[in-house]
């Protein structure tokens, strides 16, 4: 007999097409969790279900030769009719419901089935995770909670699927947006300063918490959660930073941030940052440091950590097989000054020697094929290779066709006498979204300083008369007052002794903006999303003594 419908169908079946994943092709991800059900319930068939409107589709299944069945004669469709629980048919040629069913008295002859509801966090019952035996039996209880996990994890690579999924059609539509817009100078600057903010801003919002999160005690399938969450916003966050840097009106000529640096520590920052990427394709990711290079030194971490993030991120993307390495070698020292050359080496698929000086143009790559093999927006090389000449080097590359390639540049750095540390200091935010207010305070407490928070410029004014503060992260846009207009307050109103430094924080990608923000007398700017790292520098920079 036919299962009826459950009373939520509507919404089901609209929950079941928003993840899109009817009539896609296998993937062996979902394959893997099919044979582990099957051999954890030890029984020959087993399926992954999805219950459409007149049919139940097969994603993945094992002794099975169908890729679907009619929605009148599946057992699934009567399993999600009760989302809490497991369905367990121990013999269903015995079953009023199914003792006349075609999938019983015929091919498979279906006689054992237990099926686990696929549930969306609201409850919907898209499918079901099923095992199927063609005689009689039934399951012990560690194998119906086995199932239930296994269920849960199908819907976690769904959950993940639909996120990728989203997150790569707002890069394509970014990047086609771009290319439309660079037919007008004025009308690209507009579009990129609206979608920046709107981007940025609750992007700020999704890294900052994972990175909250990622610091309290998970289980490890919680941390896995938060690790996807980090991974596709760094995603998503560095196909809009690339598009964004490139169009910038006078990008390349932007002023470098130096400050004390331990090359070292960078470098194993951003191979770790790295390291799930290569842990991920199985390949070998190391660094080598020489010695003398661990002397602190004056660099613009920022655009080291972009260049060297960009590297590693193409050499792991374009190898297949073997190995990475970062190297940072000690060409001569020099009264206070160190040259330093900078090697990223891979094994990857290298580069035609006739495309050698193309692909540090922007939007290209050594061959159109690779974007859509590989991915990416062509735009890495080129904005590495300017901030490499911004830094007084020059970015070079050697390969060979099958057998990897070489990245390097020199450069000649300031030596420091010694490397400085943070003191507590006292910090005011200025800020109207609560969820940034909440990431940025979280990370300025971490770093031990004193928060203290208003929510619009006009408060900020107040307060800064009444009590003083060794730094002040104020927003841009805001009621009341926005942070320009505040600033220009400040300045007009403090003493000339207590200068004290004003940081914007803005999701604008507008240049333009800078030159405003230090017009008003603000000290530095820095963009959303905000990281540990860039509190880090800003503090470091502004407050130290």
């Amino acid at each position: 007999m036919s299962a009826r419908l459950p009373d939520n169908e509507r919404e089901r079946l609209a929950a079941l097409r928003e993840y899109g994943v009817l009539d896609t092709p296998r993937e062996l991800a979902y394959d893997d969790l099919v044979k582990l059900a099957a051999s954890i319930c030890r029984v020959p068939i087993a399926a992954m279900t999805f219950v459409d409107e007149d049919r139940q589709w097969f994603k993945a299944r094992i002794g099975l030769d169908a890729e679907q069945t009619s929605r009148s004669q599946s057992f699934c469709a009567h399993a999600i009719l009760d989302p809490a629980s497991v369905m367990e048919v121990e013999d269903a040629a015995v079953d009023d419901r199914f003792r006349t069913n075609e999938l019983v008295v015929g091919s498979p002859g279906i006689r054992f089935y237990a099926g686990a509801p696929l549930l969306t966090d609201d409850g919907l019952a898209l499918g079901a995770l099923c095992v199927i035996d063609v005689k009689p039996r039934h399951l012990s209880e560690e194998q119906i909670e086995a199932l239930k996990a296994l269920g849960r994890q199908v819907m976690a690579l769904l959950d993940l699927r639909k996120s990728m999924s989203h997150l790569q059609i707002g890069a394509v539509e970014l990047r086609e947006a771009l290319l439309a817009a660079e037919s007008s100078h004025r009308a690209k600057e507009v579009f990129l300063s609206n979608m920046s903010h709107e981007l940025r801003t609750p992007l700020n919002g999704l890294i900052g918490m994972a990175d909250l999160l990622s610091a309290t005690p998970l289980n490890a399938r919680q941390t896995r959660y938060v690790e996807t969450m980090r991974a596709s916003g760094a995603q998503l966050l560095e196909v809009l930073t690339g598009v964004l840097q490139i169009s910038e009106s006078g990008a390349i000529e932007a002023d470098l941030v130096e400050i004390p640096t331990e090359l070292p520590l960078l470098a194993r920052d951003v191979v770790e940052l790295m390291r799930p990427a290569a842990v991920a394709k199985g390949l070998a990711l190391s660094m080598t440091v020489d010695a003398p290079l661990h002397a602190p030194v004056l660099a613009d971490q920022n655009c080291l950590r972009q260049v060297l993030t960009n590297l590693l991120g193409n050499a792991l993307k374009f190898t297949e097989h073997g190995s990475v390495e970062l190297r940072m070698r000690h060409l001569k020292t020099a009264d206070s000054t160190i040259r330093v050359r900078l090697e990223i080496e891979d094994t990857g698929i290298g580069i035609p020697t006739d495309r050698l000086d193309a692909i540090f143009d922007h939007f290209v790559q050594a061959d159109d094929r690779l974007s859509r093999a590989y991915g990416g927006s062509g735009l890495g090389l080129s904005i590495s290779r300017g901030i490499v000449m911004r830094m007084g080097g020059n970015l070079s590359v050697s390969s060979a066709v099958g057998k990897g390639s070489v990245f390097s540049f020199e450069l000649d750095m300031n030596l420091v006498p010694q490397a400085t540390n943070l003191r507590p200091c006292r910090v005011l935010v200025v800020e109207d979204n609560e969820v940034n207010t909440i990431v940025i305070t979280a990370m300025l407490e971490h770093k031990g300083c004193v928060v203290s928070h208003v929510a619009n410029g006009l408060e900020a004014v107040q307060i800064l008369k009444r009590e003083r503060f060794d730094m002040v992260f104020m927003d841009l846009q805001m009621p009341v007052m926005d942070g320009v207009t505040a600033t220009r307050e400040v300045r007009a109103t403090e003493p000339g002794t207590e200068h004290v430094p004003i940081v914007a924080v803005t999701a604008s990608a507008m240049e333009e903006d800078e030159q405003i923000c230090r017009q008003a007398g603000m000290d530095g700017l820095i963009r959303k999303p905000i990281s540990e790292r860039l509190i880090a520098e800003a503090l470091e920079r502004f407050v130290l003594r």
